[in-house]
């Protein structure tokens, strides 16, 4: 439970500073202690960078965390509704480029869809 406490306090001092509303919604049957410390400390600091951009960037009313498992994966889904952004600029951020080597750390696969003025989803599956 310790890892779930993690996730809900970053969720809720997101909510304090910013506009955007953080909803944050982990699957019951995750088990966190399956899972390295490696794992989970690269979870939360890709959270932590998206969860900033967001706050800085997106424009959003809403965003949403969901981390469920599937077949051995464990998926991390976050998406807003904000104002989106060109995926061709994507590679000049410090910010994403540490998401995307995070990622690599843990062998996730890491897909990201935006299109201006429709929001961001970025989706981590991570084969466990």
């Amino acid at each position: 439970g310790e890892f779930k406490f993690l996730l809900e306090q970053l969720i809720q001092k997101n909510n304090e500073i910013g506009n955007t509303i953080f909803n944050l919604e982990i699957s019951s049957t995750i088990d966190w202690n399956t899972y390295s410390s490696l794992i989970k400390i690269n979870i939360y600091r890709i959270l932590q960078e998206l969860l900033q951009n967001v706050n800085k960037y997106a424009e959003a009313k809403n965003c949403f965390i969901k981390i469920s498992n599937l077949n051995n994966n464990l998926i991390v889904e976050i998406r807003d509704d904000g104002k989106g952004f060109d995926l061709k600029n994507l590679s000049s951020g410090i910010g994403i480029n540490n998401i995307k080597e995070r990622a690599k750390t843990i062998n996730a696969e890491l897909i990201i869809e935006s299109n201006n003025l429709e929001g961001t989803r970025f989706h981590i599956t991570i084969n466990i």
